[in-house]
Formats: structure tokens, sequence, C-alpha cells
């Protein structure tokens, strides 16, 4: 008789029956395997003990294995035994949010997945007003769901890092402890990670409420209503940014951990760090699941406290932006790499000099040739992707003269269609902007114009903020 390794999960030991009864008249039977190093996945809690058969891996050297009604051949060492005591373990670090919490915790709580299959870590991280009294009470009401642990103040990445070794879900999440979840998102997403095996990775829209509403930037990659798989080799600018919109295959976390320097896309390098071994990432459609961000009315930008930071521009360059393209040293950098570090950069650009009060000269020299060696290194048509919204048709022609060491900017006239072009590369057609006597304007925003004193031609300049990069328009 051959042995057979079910790969997957069963919703219920009926199903697994069937397929066991199917497989028994063909002379197959099923195993558990427990080697610890392998690719090939199964969940112990689907098996009852009438079907938890022990085998001796010694006396075979390779097994058959039935995968969505197909038959292979692998070897021992690819054969993994899992077990997992829920299908979602939430991961909440908690810091002052004693405001919020309890509708996070609720948003949780009163998922359509059934609770007995969510674990909820909460880590405590050294809150110093009326939160610790709150989930005190909830770990009282959900003792058989909730994992609290209070520990000292030491950042958001390292409470994450602590909840993560707790985890006992097959798909992990992590939340922030004032935002909350669509009711729905958890059973639609579990289902979705169940039916494509091969994704690590999987993510939902994210949305803001509260002091603001609205759609965040990076929505355009889901679609309305159709859940959706990616191979982001081709699809380069569906980045992901945020890991608390993320759901994650646990097995996939294997040696990942978030950055405990970084104050800053700690997110962004996490994400990456999973996505980087396939390149695939699921989408939940708009009415799949939602992660509600939570924009407080009383709080200010993230960026304007940001700018106050130090390291906001010296330890995040080098551990985020660098560690990107350190990875691909003797490679051409993936255009979705390249998209990440341009989706964080574009922001960057739009900041005054005059910001850097907590540098010095040489950390603002060091700071802006850091940017401009990243610049050099982008494709054309990543700098040129209308998805980057803050990087318009300006700040396009200011890359790339930076990029080709010099602008050769010009609006050319084809079959009637004004065009910008810069470095001989489309830029874009003149739809959004038009020609004045004295100023060109672009979205209502005006171009600083000067006269040429020996010249009837008018000469329009743009400042690049940042770097100081004067852009000529001629008309």
């Amino acid at each position: 008789m051959d042995t057979v390794l079910i790969y997957g999960t069963f919703s219920s030991a009926k199903e697994l029956e069937k397929i066991s009864n199917m497989l028994e008249n063909n002379d197959r039977k099923i195993i558990i395997a427990n080697n610890t190093n392998s690719k090939y996945k199964i969940n112990s809690r689907e098996f009852n003990e009438k079907f938890d058969l022990i085998i001796n891996f010694d006396s075979l050297n390779d097994l058959i294995v039935f995968e969505k009604m197909d038959i292979k051949i692998i070897s021992l060492n690819e054969l993994l035994y899992e077990s997992y005591d829920f299908k979602m373990s939430v991961i909440i670090p908690v810091y002052n949010t004693q405001d919020y919490i309890q509708e996070t915790l609720n948003s949780i709580i009163n998922q359509s997945m059934e609770l007995k299959d969510i674990q909820i870590i909460i880590v405590n991280d050294g809150s110093t007003d009326n939160s610790d009294f709150i989930l005190s009470k909830f770990q009282k009401l959900y003792p058989d769901n909730i994992k609290y642990i209070y520990k000292e103040n030491e950042g958001v990445s390292i409470a994450r890092n602590t909840g993560l070794k707790y985890a006992k879900g097959k798909y992990i999440n992590f939340i922030d402890s004032d935002d909350k979840w669509g009711l729905t998102t958890f059973k639609n997403v579990y289902n979705f990670f169940e039916d494509n095996p091969t994704i690590d990775v999987i993510s939902t829209r994210l949305s803001f409420f509260d002091g603001m509403v609205g759609e965040h930037p990076l929505n355009y990659k889901y679609s309305k209503k159709e859940n959706k798989i990616i191979d982001l080799s081709y699809n380069y600018d569906y980045i992901q940014m945020h890991a608390s919109s993320s759901f994650f295959r646990a097995s996939a976390l294997q040696g990942v951990k978030f950055d405990t320097t970084l104050k800053y896309a700690e997110d962004a390098k996490f994400v990456y760090n999973v996505l980087k071994k396939t390149f695939k990432i699921g989408l939940m459609s708009y009415i799949q699941g939602c992660y509600w961000y939570r924009k407080r009315k009383d709080e200010s930008s993230a960026i304007d406290t940001a700018l106050t930071k130090e390291n906001y521009y010296s330890h995040t360059l080098e551990n985020f932006h660098n560690y990107l393209v350190n990875d691909y040293q003797n490679n051409k950098i993936p255009k979705y790499v390249q998209m990440m570090i341009l989706y964080d950069l574009q922001y960057r650009l739009k900041y005054q000099s005059t910001t850097f009060s907590t540098l010095n000269k040489n950390q603002i020299d060091n700071y802006t040739q850091h940017i401009i060696n990243l610049l050099k290194v982008m494709d054309d048509d990543v700098i040129t992707n209308p998805n980057l919204k803050h990087i318009n048709a300006v700040y396009q022609v200011a890359i790339l003269s930076i990029k080709y060491e010099g602008y050769n900017f010009n609006i050319r006239n084809e079959e009637g269609i004004h065009k910008i072009f810069s470095n001989n590369i489309f830029i874009k057609n003149i739809t959004d902007m038009y020609l004045k006597t004295e100023y060109i304007y672009e979205k209502n925003k005006v171009l600083k114009c000067e006269s040429s004193p020996d010249s009837c031609v008018k000469c329009y300049t743009m400042f690049l903020p940042f770097l100081l990069i004067k852009i000529d328009v001629f008309s």
C-alpha cells in the first residue's frame, strides 16, 4: 500500500474521511508527517484520533503526496508536521490607548469567524494610563483567547516581537491598539489563504476614520469585488508598506522579526522580508476585508513629528533604504523594491531645507547625497509611475535631471498635443497644465516666472524644495 500525505487542511473530519476512503480504495494510506524541516505542511487540529496514524520514516524512501487531487513524489526531508491551536493570532502592542483599545478588541471578538479560532495576544508596552485595567478585564472575560503580557516600555517593534513568541495561530496579524478590523475580514482572509497555499501574505484595503475619513493612497491596488493574487515582479507598483493591514502565514515568519532599531519604516521592512521569498501577495477585495486606521483629531501629523527626529534622516536611510539596495548588490534592483524606496522618498523630497533644524551641515550633506545616490539607481518608468502621487511632472523632471546629471527639459507639440519630455523621456501630456503670459500652472500651483533680459522667451522655473533643483520650462 502506498503512503499518502495530505497537503493542506480540512474543514471537518467528515471531509477528511471522505478523502481517506477514496484513497484507501486505491490502495493508498493517509499519514501525518512529523519531520520539522519542510515546506510541506499539515495542521494536526484538523485530524481526530481515527486518522492519527503512525509510520516509521526510516522504512521509507519517498512518499506519494496528495495535493488537490494531484499525486506527486517528494523526498522525506520535505515533510513537515505542523500544529496550530488557532486559525488566527492577532498581536496588539498597547501604549496609552485607553480611549480606543476596547473598540479595537471588540472588532476582533465580534468577527464572523468563531471566537474559539482566534487568539489575541496583547503586549502592554508600559502604559501609564488606564489601559492595564481595561486589558485585565478583557483577559478575565476571555481567558481561553487572550494572552496578556505587561512589560516595560521599549517600543512597538520589541512589543510585536514579544507577542510573536506566543502566537499559536496558523495566520498572524499585527493590529495597532487604536485601529479596528471589518467584522467579516478574518473569515474571508482565512478562506483565501486556505484556497491559495502558495502565498504567505494577504493584504486588505486601509481606510481612515475618526479625525479624517477617506482611502489610503495605496488602495488603488484592490479590486472592488474580487480577491486576486499578484506577482510583484510584474505588478511592481502594488507595494505593501503596512504590517497592520497584512496577514501572514505563520510558517513564513520563521526567522523574520521587526527591526527594533528602526523608528520609521519598520513595517515596510518586515513585510518586505516576508514577500521577498516569493514576490507574491494576495489582495482582498474592497467588500471582503478592511483595516480601519484611526486618524485622531488631536494628533499632529506623524511626518511633522518625524521631521524633528535626527534618526529620521540618518538611521532610517541606513537600515531601510540601504538594506533594500544591499540585497541586490550584484544584480538589478527589482522595480518593486525601487517603488518602495521612491514611495518613501516622495515625502522626503517635499520638505524645505529649513526643516533640518536637528542636523548639522555634515549631516545635511550626507542626507542629501544619500537621496541623490538612490535616485540615480531608479528606473525611468518607476520615476514616472503615476501611482507616486506626490511626484508630479515637476518632480519627475527634477529626479531625471539628478539621475542623468543635467536636465534637458522641453515641451513638444506632437500631432497637436503638447507633451512634456525630460532627457528624451516622456513625462505627461499637458492636460492639467496650461501656459499664460507670465505663469505656468499645474493644478492651480504657480510655477515662478522669470523673463530673460535678452530674449522674448519666457523662462518658467520651479524649485524642488529640498534639493533646490531649478527647472526651466520654455514656451
